[in-house]
């Protein structure tokens, strides 16, 4: 694709906690008449407990954009502190396309499973998010109390242009187009309309060595009284790739080369781990809800 280049991105998304009914019930799918929000998820998946280990298997906890129906697994104690999660919900999926599509959120960024996904979230107001090249970096998250709280680092590691009408075109898992591709394409007033769909960069096939995480706990280490916040990152050097005082929806600064990509991705993993968080690297298929 011409016109890409190395871009680091700052891209905030609706922070809000998506609320999860009782334990055991099903939260529906959200409608567009809402905002997006986050979802405190646990699902199997592997994850790094530093960047010198190998990876490891277990139930992982994280904050995530999930959309589609979830159920809710446990509550935590109410706490005043409205940055940790009030529940950890379990994603799933539907067995077929819902009717009303029209009317849903897609979910996107998607974390889950063989590599992360991203193909359209204001890509429409920011032409810079349609030309990223292999090795570009947008961390998604969302502003809290003057700093910025990261769900999900997205290395990009392949881009294929397309146009909304023709969505169809592209090879992806079933279950990911109806989760994220189909809802976010179903207007058929701007059928032309482009968009980038991008792969990230796995730990197995990682670009300048870096791979797309996003931070979580192991089930044993997180399940507390309260789970845990998002980690902030940030700091003298990234404030001008965070856009320093910026408000704005996504901020985006070209990079010189992979070697300062690389750099500026282990300063954020590092900010993550001294955290006390993990790198999860892959989040399994979520189920699909009986009919």
């Amino acid at each position: 694709m011409s016109g890409q280049l190395l871009r680091f991105v700052r891209f905030f998304h609706p922070g809000g906690e998506r609320e999860a009914p009782a334990v055991g019930q099903i939260r529906r799918w959200a409608l567009k008449a809402g905002q997006h929000g986050r979802t405190f998820a646990v699902t199997r998946g592997r994850y790094l407990p530093s960047l010198s280990s190998t990876p490891e298997t277990a139930e992982l906890h994280f904050w995530c954009e999930w959309e589609g129906p979830a159920e809710s697994v446990s509550r935590f104690s109410e706490s005043t502190v409205t940055s940790f999660p009030k529940g950890v919900s379990r994603p799933r999926l539907v067995g077929r396309t819902p009717a009303n599509l029209q009317d849903l959120h897609n979910t996107d960024p998607c974390v889950f499973g063989d590599c992360f996904r991203y193909c359209n979230c204001r890509q429409g107001s920011y032409a810079e998010l349609q030309e990223l090249g292999p090795g570009s970096i947008i961390l998604f998250g969302s502003p809290r109390s003057g700093q910025f709280v990261l769900d999900t680092v997205f290395v990009v590691a392949r881009a294929v242009r397309y146009q909304r009408g023709r969505s169809q075109d592209l090879v992806v898992p079933a279950w990911y187009r109806m989760l994220a591709l189909d809802p976010g394409c179903c207007d058929p007033k701007n059928p032309e309309e482009s968009y980038c769909y991008y792969e990230g960069a796995t730990f197995e096939k990682p670009v300048a060595g870096m791979f797309s995480f996003f931070p979580c706990l192991p089930g044993e280490r997180s399940l507390c009284a309260r789970g845990f916040e998002r980690p902030t990152v940030g700091g003298v050097a990234l404030y001008e790739r965070l856009g320093g005082k910026n408000s704005g929806g996504a901020f985006c600064t070209v990079i010189s080369g992979l070697s300062e990509a690389a750099a500026l991705w282990q300063t954020v993993a590092v900010q993550v781990l001294n955290q006390q968080l993990c790198l999860g690297i892959t989040a399994e298929v979520p189920a699909v809800l009986p009919e």
